[in-house]
C-alpha cells in the first residue's frame, strides 16, 4: 500500500483514496498513518455500517478489493459493480467468478505493481472507465435478488413437477 499509492497520487492530483473498514494488522495500520500523513486531503480512512456502504459506493468512480486469500462470492465486489464504480481485484477466489478482466472491471495478480499499473490503466483512460463502469452494472444485474428467487423458484417446480427426490 505504501509502495503502490504515492506514484498513482503524484501522476494523478485529483485522485482520493478511501480506505473503508477495519485495519487488519499494524504494519497495514502503519502503512495507513504514513500515508494519511503524507497526503492529509487525499487519504482518507473511516468506518461504514454494512447498510451504508452503497452511500460510498455512489460517491467513488474505482474500488479496489485486493483480496490475499480465497473469498467466495464478494458482496462487495456486487456492491460496487451495481453503483457503476470500475472494480480493479485479485485474482483469488470467486472474485474471477464477477470480474471479466477488461470486460467489467480489471483483474491482477497480488502484487504492488499490478495493482499500481491497473490504477493507471484506468485513470489514463477515460473511455476504459465508461466500458468497464457499463458492463460492470449489466454484469451486477444478474445478481440481483428478484432474478436470483425467479430461478430458484424455476429449478424447484422443475425438480417437484419431475418428482426428483433432493437431500438438503
Amino acid at each position: 500500500m505504501s509502495k503502490a499509492l504515492p506514484p498513482i497520487l503524484n501522476k494523478y492530483p485529483n485522485v482520493i483514496f478511501d480506505f473503508v473498514g477495519f485495519v487488519h494488522g499494524e504494519k497495514i495500520e502503519n502503512d495507513l498513518t504514513k500515508l494519511v500523513k503524507r497526503f492529509p486531503e487525499r487519504i482518507r480512512h473511516y468506518i461504514c455500517e454494512p447498510s451504508e456502504m452503497y452511500r460510498v459506493y455512489q460517491s467513488t468512480d474505482v474500488s479496489l478489493i485486493p483480496t490475499l486469500y480465497a473469498e467466495g462470492t464478494s458482496l462487495s465486489c456486487l456492491e460496487a459493480q451495481a453503483c457503476g464504480n470500475v472494480v480493479i481485484s485479485t485474482n483469488i477466489g470467486g472474485l474471477p467468478n464477477l470480474i471479466l478482466d477488461g470486460f467489467n472491471g480489471l483483474l491482477i495478480n497480488p502484487c504492488v505493481d499490478e495493482l499500481v499499473q491497473a490504477l493507471d490503466k484506468v485513470m489514463a483512460d477515460k473511455e476504459l472507465r465508461k466500458k468497464l463502469s457499463a458492463n460492470a452494472v449489466q454484469v451486477a444485474k444478474s445478481f440481483d435478488k428478484v432474478f436470483w428467487n425467479k430461478r430458484w423458484r424455476s429449478v424447484i417446480k422443475k425438480i417437484l413437477k419431475n418428482n426428483i427426490q433432493c437431500v438438503m
